[in-house]
């Protein structure tokens, strides 16, 4: 299997030579970071290269607790809810949405057994 490593802009996939199909996404916490206005074309990008059947494991968050970067760009201070993704994904089938934060994403990984004890 080859793999192809890229650096672009994730709402901006119809710029890049990535046409798909493919039958898996991997989103760890790319969605919640971009702003409101971007993330429908966000979505258009994945969903026009998603197979039949593909899946999308997406770990979003609220930034909030870590402070917005930008005060002027109020949209990275909105959480990521199951009623915007179905909305921005809608001939997707939501499995499950869990809320989060980091701070309590920490609290439920337990840490991994060193064997030390």
């Amino acid at each position: 299997m080859a793999v192809r490593l890229l650096h672009a802009d994730a709402t901006r996939l119809d710029e890049l030579d990535v046409p798909g199909p493919f039958d898996l996404f991997f989103d760890l916490s790319c969605y919640c970071g971009i702003p409101l206005h971007r993330r429908d074309a966000y979505a258009a990008g994945l969903t026009h290269r998603a197979a039949p059947g593909a899946r999308l494991l997406m770990f979003g968050h609220n930034p909030e607790p870590l402070g917005n970067p930008i005060p002027e760009v109020t949209s990275w201070a909105a959480d990521v809810t199951a009623d915007e993704l179905r909305a921005r994904f809608p001939s997707g089938a939501l499995i499950d949405g869990t809320p989060g934060t980091p701070s309590n994403l920490r609290s439920r990984v337990s840490p991994r057994s060193t064997g030390a004890d």
